[in-house]
């Protein structure tokens, strides 16, 4: 028993730093948990929907670049119309000769540049707000892939649990068979009594009977990490041969840390940059516009001889609002509006940061406590039952004793797993809490 908890968890106290620059599967030396998430990085299906989002509003923000620029149109056109078409008493020349054309044909090509100056920038914001809400998308997508890494970080240690726990199941039922067999041997030369064997027996079909559980958890737990996984539940997972050595960390950060280092921080910066943006853009819908355009083209007639001539113009013009019936002042309340409520949610959403931050770290430091509190119960537990075990063999304890300590060990050893399992939740925990500078990266790919 000693043997198989060696190769779990150990758990020391060293610090970390709180902005770590590497994912935190990556620091836990199991290559097995790294490719799980590296493959939810790829194929989880959530993260697929925030990619096509994210092109959605970069295509979006491409739109938005065009007011900024000049529009270029070429226009052509021609016709063919009966002479007398042309009205006001027009008679073109020889057209009393009966040979004279009865229509004639004329037309134009041009290009066409018109451009809307941004004088106030207003255009311009509203460009740069696009690029903000892209950006956010982008931090949205991160922030997801987060969650996803720790969702999968704990379904992957769910599995090694549950597939320990099954060792360890087994490892109980052998060392109760053996017992048993001892017990009866005993028995036939009379130094054991029927109770006691019956008892035993009892306590060998009560392990022999937890086995199946453990192993429809463990089989529950793969297939919730296959999903997560974008893969078919049916498929496995392999994963390590036991849980791995973590360091516990401090959380020791100020506001701007926690802005810069979550996703979901930076993504509602980026709105609230968005927010004033637009703020301003809805404020400059109430100044004017000074628009310029330009005409070259080409155009011909021909009624009894081809003529055609080059042209060319520049215009330029001034809008001035002066009554839309309120709309403009109606956005910009809204936009000042929309604007207060977007900087409601980051305040909230740094609050809420930092209160996760102090929960997952006090709740990883009490689980690290209550982790030594059981490697020690278990320590005592496993020296009772070796002793109790002893003393039996050479008849100066009742069986009775040799039950109750073999019980109360493999307990602990089933407690030992769980609290090591418990710590190594809290730990994705802050991690995904605290963030990091590796975030960005999620955000960029």
């Amino acid at each position: 028993m000693k043997a198989l908890f060696s190769a779990l968890l150990v758990i020391s106290s060293a610090s970390t730093a709180v902005a770590n620059p590497a994912p935190w599967w990556t620091t836990m030396d199991d290559p097995q948990l790294e490719t799980a998430v590296n493959e939810a990085m790829d194929a989880n299906l959530d993260l697929v929907r925030l990619r096509a989002i994210e092109r959605q509003l970069s295509a979006i923000s491409l739109q938005s670049a065009s007011p900024l620029l000049p529009s270029v149109n070429g226009n052509g056109q021609a016709q063919l119309a009966p002479v007398e078409s042309l009205g006001f008493g027009f008679i073109p020349p020889g057209a009393s000769d009966p040979n004279a054309p009865k229509s004639y044909s004329n037309g134009t090509a041009t290009l066409d540049v018109r451009w809307q100056v941004d004088l106030f920038g207003g255009n311009t914001a509203n460009l740069k707000a696009a690029l903000a809400d892209a950006e956010a998308a982008g931090e949205d997508r991160a922030a997801l892939a987060a969650q996803i890494a720790a969702l999968v970080g704990n379904a992957y240690f769910d599995v090694v649990t549950a597939e320990r726990r099954v060792e360890v199941l087994r490892t109980q039922l052998t060392l109760n068979e053996e017992l048993l067999e001892v017990l009866e041997l005993r028995y036939e030369r009379g130094d054991a009594r029927a109770l006691d064997v019956l008892q035993q027996r009892q306590s060998v079909a009560a392990a022999r009977a937890q086995i199946p559980t453990a192993a429809l958890s463990a089989d529950l737990a793969e297939q919730r990490l296959s999903v997560l996984l974008g893969q078919d539940p049916n498929r496995p997972f392999p994963t390590a041969e036991g849980l791995p050595t973590i360091e516990a960390a401090v959380s020791s950060f100020d506001t701007e840390a926690i802005v810069s280092a979550r996703p979901e921080l930076r993504a509602e910066s980026e709105r609230l940059q968005s927010a004033k943006l637009r703020r301003w853009s809805a404020k400059t819908s109430m100044l004017p516009v000074l628009s310029l355009g330009a005409r070259v083209g080409w155009q011909f007639i021909d009624i009894t001889e081809f003529s055609d001539q080059d042209f060319w113009n520049t215009n330029a013009s001034v809008s001035v609002p002066i009554f839309n019936g309120g709309r403009a002042i109606g956005a910009v309340r809204a936009s000042r509006a929309a604007f207060d409520a977007q900087q409601a949610n980051l305040d909230k959403a740094i609050l809420t940061a930092k209160q996760e931050v102090a929960s997952a770290s006090a709740q990883e430091m009490r689980l690290i406590e209550a982790l030594a509190a059981q490697e020690d119960q278990y320590a005592a537990a496993a020296e009772a039952a070796k002793t109790a075990r002893a003393q039996y063999l050479e008849g100066i304890a009742p069986f009775i004793d040799v039950q109750l300590t073999i019980s109360r060990e493999q307990q602990a050893a089933l407690s030992l797993l769980q609290a090591r399992r418990d710590v190594l939740g809290a730990r994705i925990a802050l991690a995904t809490a605290l963030g990091g500078t590796w975030t960005k990266d999620l955000a960029s790919n």
